[in-house]
């Protein structure tokens, strides 16, 4: 979820969408929950301004165990453009829904690239994991995890998100429903955020401290000092 240095907090559920006058020129742009990237290509292009992606072959990172039900090259996506909800359909049975701007035509020269966001995980257990985001940052506030219908809730985490760029220090919060808390604060450096101190009511404290390196690479990670 997090590492010290660069911050990746629930990367999959943001959706980057590069457009162009042609379909077979359209790129997006998917993470995987690990953080690994994923590139996508058009395929074709079905009936009611549908369009569908696959993987683009020699473009797009694979880590962690791979076979049939879990190789991210199986993925196909289902772009509707007149609803802005893309479909990514997962070799396991599962699904991931992203909801973004509704589109008359692809070819607008005015779009250039768009962010879609996760509305909804289905899983193969039929459970599902929704994401509510805040309206105006669009930052994430909340994942719930019910079971198929929808009708229970099994668990959430509320996320607080507070500070980055011009607002000072990055600071994130996670609750869960459970009363667990988790904090991340971090620092930045040449445009780039970095954990500082990590806050678990389930471990010690963590503080993260960092030595300057070459230029470009940004900070080193120095030490790491575990409070009781």
């Amino acid at each position: 979820m997090a590492r010290p240095g660069r911050l990746e907090f629930f990367p999959h559920t943001n959706m980057l969408i590069e457009f162009s006058e042609r379909h077979k020129e359209i790129r997006i742009y998917v993470p995987e929950p690990g953080g690994n990237m994923v590139s996508y290509t058009c395929s074709h292009q079905g009936p009611n301004h549908v369009l569908f992606f696959t993987p683009t072959r020699g473009h797009s990172q694979i880590a962690g165990n791979i076979g049939r039900r879990t190789n991210s090259q199986h993925n196909v996506l289902r772009f509707e453009l007149e609803t802005g909800v893309a479909t990514l359909l997962l070799p396991n049975g599962g699904h991931r829904t992203y909801l973004g701007p509704r589109l008359i035509d692809y070819r607008d020269k005015g779009l250039g690239k768009l962010f879609y966001l996760l509305e909804a995980e289905k899983f193969p257990s039929g459970h599902i994991q929704s994401y509510t985001y805040d309206q105006k940052t669009k930052h994430l506030r909340k994942i719930e995890s019910t079971n198929p219908s929808g009708n229970k809730v099994y668990a959430s985490i509320d996320v607080s998100v507070g500070g980055g760029g011009q607002d000072g220090p990055l600071g994130i919060e996670l609750t869960t429903s459970d009363m667990k808390k988790l904090s991340y604060r971090a620092i930045r450096h040449e445009n780039r955020e970095y954990i500082e101190a990590l806050t678990n009511s389930c471990r010690p404290h963590e503080t993260y401290r960092f030595v300057t390196g070459r230029k470009g690479i940004g900070l080193r990670l120095a030490s790491i000092d575990v409070a009781g």
